[in-house]
């Protein structure tokens, strides 16, 4: 008990940081799942391209200059 009292910075630092890293990857599959079924973002990739975080902002990109 007398560890965890002082040195509980070395112990809830890496801990909160293990869990903002796997709510963090959560969050992205929730989003790349909607941008998937989302009919604004619906193309066909082409062939050979990898659906990624990139070809996602590459199409808000295309959209944004669209409406403006």
């Amino acid at each position: 008990m007398v560890y965890l009292l002082v040195h509980w910075v070395h112990i809830f630092i890496p801990m909160g940081s293990a869990i903002r890293y796997y709510l963090n990857k959560k969050n992205d599959e929730k989003l790349f799942s909607f941008w998937n079924n989302s009919s604004l973002f619906k193309r066909e990739p082409k062939l050979n391209e990898e659906i990624t975080l990139k070809f996602f902002q590459e199409q808000i990109k295309f959209f944004l200059r669209l409406l403006l």
